[in-house]
């Protein structure tokens, strides 16, 4: 009885504790609104942990600053058949606490830039997870640092600068396109990503400790990328 007891406890945590995590619908679109049509309404109204779902309506959400613990997930970048649109954009996502937003996501949606920046000068950003979004024009960690996170299947068409410094760390970088310049990646994974230039043009700029494997380079100058790396 007291082991029947104790399961039931334990069930019950479980379940309070996976039952805190809400998903929010978000949707610009007049003609088919979500709970929300403004996203800087949904995250205000999201708590910790919670998963914010965008609707593709190719209507831009605007410029948006998190300080929690998020997951953004759109439908991807060049959906077809959508009805509303072929894919959700936000202007610069900014995430403004390294402490409160690491383990956030952001997935399948499409930006201009996303920014880690924590007013305290050289916060840690960890565990992000980054992935299958068009991001035109880059990644900028300001003087912070963006630790042990993911950033996989992304395209990043600019062709002045796609991760902008201060640095990645222990990250992993892999199956992107890049049409830019990499800097400051410090013990990080760069696999299997798709770099393009014109002429040769740097690729990548001050890497240490990193191992490079299986990556395409047209057009680029990668002698600074076998320096100091694997």
């Amino acid at each position: 009885m007291k082991n029947y007891a104790l399961l039931l406890s334990v069930f019950a945590l479980l379940i309070t504790s996976t039952s805190q995590a809400a998903i929010i619908n978000v949707n610009n679109a007049t003609s088919s609104p979500g709970q929300y049509d403004d996203l800087s309404e949904a995250i205000t109204a999201a708590a910790a942990g919670d998963t914010l779902y965008l609707a593709p309506t190719n209507l831009s959400y605007g410029d948006v600053d998190i300080n929690k613990r998020l997951h953004i997930i759109g439908p991807g970048f060049n959906v077809s058949g959508g009805i509303l649109g072929n894919f959700a954009e936000v202007g610069i996502l900014t995430f403004t606490s390294g402490v409160n937003t690491s383990g956030s996501s952001v997935q399948g949606i499409k930006l201009a830039r996303l920014y880690a920046n924590d007013p305290a000068s050289g916060a840690d950003f960890t565990n992000f997870q980054i992935l299958r979004c068009l991001v035109t024009e880059y990644i900028y960690t300001y003087n912070d640092d963006l630790i042990a996170s993911t950033i996989e299947g992304c395209i990043f068409p600019d062709v002045s600068w796609n991760l902008y410094p201060s640095s990645y760390v222990n990250c992993t970088i892999r199956n992107n396109y890049f049409g830019g310049l990499v800097q400051t990646l410090n013990e990080c994974t760069f696999q299997n990503n798709i770099s393009t230039g014109t002429g040769n043009i740097t690729w990548m700029s001050s890497t240490s400790n990193c191992s490079i494997t299986n990556n395409i380079a047209i057009g680029r100058n990668v002698a600074i990328a076998l320096s100091g790396n694997t």
